[in-house]
């Protein structure tokens, strides 16, 4: 048999073996021949890495991170730097300048030759391509700086002290080479002493290169010669000791100070200004030996101090004073005597000295009346010398005050410096408070009108009325007798017109048969006695005293007896003031006879002039009026008034009554007022409208209630409440 030919039947496919049948296990299931094996596992994890690449690839964002710098030089381009970058992401894809990563935050190192590492955090975003650009901050530059000193005789091969500086920072001494300077353009400043500063605007590369950089200096400077006649004095500029005289500096330009010192002697200090290239030769100084120290007291102190009789103040005080010198010292104070010594001392030697000062005291001779009065000075009492009017005092020649003082009297006070020029005295009379009030008024003062009013201090009794006998006596001029107690001021002329337009501006006091009433130095007249009343008021007022009428409704309602303020007179006032002299009573105006003095005259009253205007004249008389005149155009009677016997009659105060103010009981009135009521004033005396001659009489009574063209009025009022 061939073995070649004969099928294998154990190797071939095709052939078929009957298996031996078994049968199932009991209670189990039939077993696969299949197994898992590591080509199935190998299989398995490349299709699920492939599936995670997939997903990464889908969900993965493209970024670029590029560098540039911070700051770019003058002149160079804005290009990329060509950065070496290096992400710190756990799945991140490169492909190209390019990085796939997942969204999130990325760390990012960046460097580039020349600059400062950096680093940031990225955020990478849902965005499908991303750009991320870092900053870099060039490395600072090197400068290699040398100096070049102008052409001069004041050159210098070394130069010492120099610094390179940017905006006042110092980077380091020049010349040489200067690390750390800060990239870009900046004004670099070199500044050397006895050098002026130099400035130039340079670009600095940075990025560690080193660049070649050259300054020019110019020399700021002078030589200054010092010395002194002294030894042993010390040099100090600008307060730096610099050695001892004598020397030789330089010394920059501009303002320096200079100071000389030396031990036991007083400091020198001069200013001076220093100009390049003006080498000076300082004249030698000679230093004075240091002051003394001196402390001046007093007892008493604030005495003035005179040193040499030159004024240095008042104690206590402290003075500096030459030493090795003779000094004279002198000490006053008002009071006291001069307080003089000489004194001498060593250099910066203290002293004090301490001055007891001696009163200087003058005799000064008190004359006191009443001779029991106390007396004091400067607030402290002296015993009562009874009895004794005149005593003799040693005073200090100090501004004194003396008061005296007694009961039942006003006590005077006077200020006196005691003099040793001659002999004084110092005289007290003291008043009664009584006394002492009427020495107080004014004899006459003007009022706000610019009258003139009069004091009358103790008029006394008036005799009131005429008597039977009396030609033309009339039936109310009844006689009572009157007591005026009251002091009064009484104005020396009639208000005029010009006044009473400071108080009424548009009343005209008219004119009389075309001769007019109404010039301003005329009295006024047409004003009522209301009109007349509240002109006292306005007046009252103006000088801001109280009132004396009492108004309602602008119209005059009574008045207050009390009140100093601005009156009418009263008929008994007026009375007194017109017919009362001295020692007797008069009738007329001219005295008790009918016939008055020819070539006289005595007032302004119905005259020759006025024979054309008015029915009864002063036969005989002319005055040289026609009607009214101007105020004070004739003499004054003896109480120093004018115009109350003539020009215009006046009104006075008083309700008009036939009896007058004449008592019940027929006693003496005490400052009559007039009846409490009635219906017209008392009109008193003459005017240039009156020439019969009883009404001439200084007893005759007038009544009415309006004005009339010759009633005017003058201003009274009582000189204390």
């Amino acid at each position: 048999m061939n073995k070649s030919n004969t099928p294998n039947t154990k190797d071939s496919p095709s052939s078929l073996r009957a298996a031996d049948y078994q049968p199932p296990r009991a209670g189990g299931v039939a077993q696969s021949s299949w197994q898992l094996g590591w080509q199935h596992l190998a299989l398995i994890s490349a299709i699920a890495v492939l599936a995670l690449f997939v997903l990464f690839l889908i969900f993965a964002r493209s970024i670029q991170v590029t560098a540039q710098a911070d700051n770019f030089l003058e002149g160079e381009p804005r290009l990329t730097l060509d950065a070496d970058v290096d992400l710190d992401s756990w799945l991140k894809l490169p492909i190209g300048n390019r990085f796939l990563v997942l969204p999130g935050s990325h760390s990012v190192d960046v460097t580039v030759p020349g600059f400062k590492d950096g680093q940031n955090t990225l955020t990478v975003d849902d965005e499908r391509f991303q750009q991320f650009e870092i900053k870099l901050e060039r490395l600072p530059g090197i400068l290699d700086v040398s100096l070049i000193t102008q052409p001069s005789d004041r050159a210098e091969t070394i130069i010492e002290g120099a610094q390179l500086s940017i905006s006042d920072v110092v980077l380091g001494a020049v010349p040489g080479v200067v690390v750390d300077v800060p990239a870009g353009r900046n004004v670099l400043t070199v500044d050397a002493p006895l050098y002026r500063k130099v400035s130039q605007d340079f670009t600095v590369l940075g990025q560690a290169q080193t660049q070649q950089l050259s300054f020019s200096l110019e020399p700021a400077w002078a030589s200054y010669q010092f010395s002194s006649n002294q030894t042993g004095v010390s040099l100090s500029i600008d307060a730096k000791v610099v050695g001892e005289l004598p020397m030789t500096l330089r010394l920059e330009e501009g303002a320096h100070e200079i100071e000389y010192t030396k031990p036991l002697f007083e400091p020198l200090t001069q200013n001076i200004v220093v100009t390049a290239g003006e080498d000076v030769v300082v004249p030698s100084v000679a230093l004075r030996p240091a002051p003394s120290l001196i402390e001046i007291s007093s007892k008493p102190l604030g005495a003035a101090v005179l040193v040499n009789s030159e004024y240095r103040g008042l104690t206590p005080i402290k003075l500096k004073l030459t030493s090795k010198t003779s000094h004279n010292l002198q000490l006053y104070k008002p009071g006291f005597k001069l307080a003089e010594q000489s004194l001498e001392l060593e250099p910066n030697q203290s002293a004090t000295i301490d001055f007891a000062l001696v009163a200087d005291t003058v005799a000064v001779t008190l004359s006191v009346s009443p001779a029991n009065a106390q007396v004091s000075i400067n607030g402290k009492d002296l015993e009562v010398a009874a009895g004794v009017s005149k005593r003799t005092l040693n005073l200090p020649t100090l501004a004194q005050t003396i008061k005296v003082s007694a009961p039942g009297y006003v006590t005077q006070t006077q200020s006196i410096i005691p003099t040793t020029a001659g002999s004084q005295i110092v005289s007290f009379e003291l008043l009664t408070h009584e006394q002492d009030y009427w020495a107080r008024l004014p004899d006459q003062y003007k009022n706000a009108a610019g009258d003139t009013m009069l004091l009358f201090k103790a008029p006394g009794l008036v005799s009131m009325g005429s008597s039977r006998r009396e030609i033309g006596r009339r039936s109310n001029e009844v006689q009572y007798a009157a007591e005026l107690s009251k002091a009064f001021y009484v104005s020396t002329l009639e208000t005029t017109n010009r006044q009473y337009r400071q108080f009424k501006s548009a009343h005209s006091s008219g004119n009389y048969q075309r001769n007019s009433l109404d010039l301003n130095s005329y009295p006024v007249v047409r004003v009522s006695w209301q009109q007349a009343a509240l002109y006292c008021n306005w007046l009252s007022e103006r000088e801001k005293l109280e009132p004396f009428y009492t108004t309602k409704s602008g119209f005059v309602s009574g008045h207050n007896p009390k009140s100093n303020g601005y009156r009418l007179l009263t008929e008994a006032e007026w009375t007194w003031l017109a017919s009362h002299d001295s020692t007797s009573r008069k009738t007329f105006p001219w005295g008790d006879s009918q016939e008055f003095p020819k070539g006289e005259k005595f007032g302004n009253v119905a005259d020759e002039q006025a024979r054309n205007l008015i029915n009864f004249i002063l036969e005989g008389y002319d005055d040289g009026y026609k009607t009214a005149a101007a105020v004070g155009s004739f003499s004054a009677n003896a109480k120093g008034l004018f115009d109350l016997y003539g020009n215009v009659a006046e009104w006075t105060h008083d309700w008009y009554g036939a009896q007058g103010s004449k008592p019940s009981d027929g006693s003496t009135v005490v400052d009559p007022l007039g009846p409490n009521i009635g219906e017209y004033r008392v009109v008193k005396g003459p005017s240039w409208a009156r020439g019969y001659l009883p009404q001439l009489r200084l007893a005759y009574r007038d009544s009415t209630a309006k004005g009339r063209h010759d009633i005017g009025f003058r201003v009274a009022r009582y000189a204390h409440p």
